[in-house]
C-alpha cells in the first residue's frame, strides 16, 4: 500500500509540474546556431561571469544516459545565480528561492546547437511582489543579452523563435 501511495504522489506532482511549465513554454527564449558547440558553451559562461552572476555547475546530461547505453550528442545544462543578490532573496523570499538557481541549456542535434533559457514566464508569475518581479526580468534580459552575444559572434547563429533586430543585440 505504501508503494502504491508514493506512486500516486509522484504522478500527481509531475501533473502538477506540466500543468504549470506547459503555459510558461511559450516565454521560454529558444535559440539555434551551426556554430562549435564548445565555443558556444565557453561564451555563454563567459558572458554569465562578465554579466556577474556565478555558475553553480555545469551538468552534462548526456553522461548518465550513456552510461545506461545511449548514445547521444553533447548535452549540457549551466546552473547559475545572481550573485550579488541571492543572499538576500534567500532572506527575503525563501519559497521562492527554492526555484533557483536559473539555467541555459545547451544541446547538440546533429550540426545545429539549440539553447534554451530558464522559463523566466514562470518565475515572473511565481515572484511574490514587484520588487522581485522587476528583477526577474531584468534576469530575462540578461540570459537573452547573453545568448544573441554569443550567437552574434557566428555569423550563423540565430533565434528560433524570433528575428533578431537592432534592439534585441546589445553591444
Amino acid at each position: 500500500m505504501n508503494k502504491t501511495k508514493h506512486i500516486l504522489i509522484s504522478a500527481s506532482l509531475l501533473i502538477i509540474l506540466a500543468i504549470i511549465l506547459i503555459p510558461a513554454k511559450s516565454d521560454i527564449q529558444e535559440y539555434h546556431s551551426d556554430k562549435d558547440y564548445s565555443d558556444i558553451m565557453a561564451n555563454i559562461q563567459q558572458g554569465l561571469i562578465d554579466q556577474g552572476y556565478e555558475i553553480e555547475k555545469v551538468q552534462a546530461v548526456n553522461i548518465g544516459l550513456a552510461k545506461a547505453g545511449f548514445t547521444i550528442q553533447p548535452y549540457k545544462v549551466i546552473f547559475f545565480n545572481p550573485k550579488h543578490t541571492l543572499s538576500a532573496i534567500h532572506l527575503k523570499y525563501p519559497g521562492f528561492s527554492a526555484l533557483l538557481p536559473l539555467s541555459i541549456t545547451v544541446a547538440k542535434e546533429d550540426e545545429q546547437v539549440r539553447i534554451v533559457s530558464s522559463p523566466f514566464k514562470f518565475l515572473i508569475n511565481a515572484a511574490p511582489k514587484q520588487d522581485l518581479r522587476a528583477l526577474v526580468k531584468i534576469w530575462k534580459q540578461h540570459s537573452h543579452t547573453i545568448i544573441v552575444k554569443a550567437l552574434k559572434e557566428s555569423a550563423t547563429g540565430f533565434p528560433l523563435n524570433k528575428k533578431l533586430t537592432k534592439t534585441d543585440i546589445h553591444n
